[in-house]
């Protein structure tokens, strides 16, 4: 590691003069998924000019926070992955994330969630506006899947009618697109899921987890119930992973609860 200069006496300024730029936290952030080209690096932190993008690299390759492999290829290949001393910054990128999400979340009534391809996406509340495009989704996963995990847990015309009475919540990607939908109704002091929905593309990303979480959350009730006519094990997986507890069944419905801890 080159130091041109003695490095300061306090540890946290230690740390902030090796990630003194927003731009070398995001790179961070980008290698701790693996290896990125050059162009992949500016693809995915949007507004960065080369010139700038070039100095934080060779600035963080001085100080040992990365390494860089070239490749004699025309054009050159260059590849950028972090060094063992760049990883362990991780546990403070993690911080980062937990206080982000939390502040976000309070100000701005938004859970950010990143996916495994690197795109985040949002979990807010959904307004009346947002009720077509939702039930658009359904009948999308109704009618191109074959998997009942990702499938409403009652008809449209049932929900239709509840809609207004609860909650709705819905996820959206980049392109402020809803990729995903919970619905929950109020009966007395319990609060019934009556929709949980995930578009295809986005599945196993643990969303539908995600946005269950968030209106427990919200919504303070003593219990929590999910209701459904499927006898999908995946289905059934999912909601004992999430903390349900299979209950007496109600007509042609397997009734699963949750108690407020």
């Amino acid at each position: 590691m080159a130091v041109s200069k003695p490095l300061p006496r306090c540890p946290v300024e230690v740390t902030l003069t090796l990630i003194d730029d927003r731009w070398k936290v995001l790179i961070i952030r980008e290698l701790l998924y693996g290896t990125r080209r050059f162009g992949e690096l500016r693809k995915a932190l949007g507004n960065i000019s080369t010139k700038v993008l070039t100095s934080n690299l060779r600035s963080m390759e001085d100080d040992s926070l990365l390494t860089r492999q070239v490749y004699p290829e025309v054009p050159p290949k260059v590849e950028y992955t972090l060094s063992d001393k760049g990883y362990r910054l991780k546990r403070i990128l993690l911080s980062m994330v937990e206080w982000g999400t939390q502040y976000k979340s309070k100000v701005e009534g938004q859970l950010p969630i990143r996916l495994s391809n690197g795109s985040i996406i949002l979990i807010m509340k959904a307004t009346q506006n947002d009720i077509p495009e939702i039930f658009s989704l359904q009948e999308t996963i109704a009618s191109e899947t074959s998997d009942p995990s990702g499938m409403p847990f009652i008809h449209i015309e049932e929900l239709e009618r509840e809609h207004g009475k609860g909650l709705f919540l819905k996820a959206v990607d980049e392109a402020n697109k809803i990729i995903g939908a919970v619905c929950g109704v109020f009966e007395k002091d319990t609060l019934v899921i009556s929709q949980i929905i995930v578009a295809p593309s986005v599945q196993r990303n643990g969303i539908g987890e995600k946005m269950l979480c968030e209106i427990e959350r919200l919504c303070s009730c003593k219990y929590y119930q999910i209701k459904t006519n499927t006898k999908n094990e995946t289905v059934y997986g999912f909601l004992k992973k999430c903390g349900y507890i299979e209950t007496d069944p109600q007509k042609n419905l397997t009734v699963f609860q949750k108690n407020k801890i």
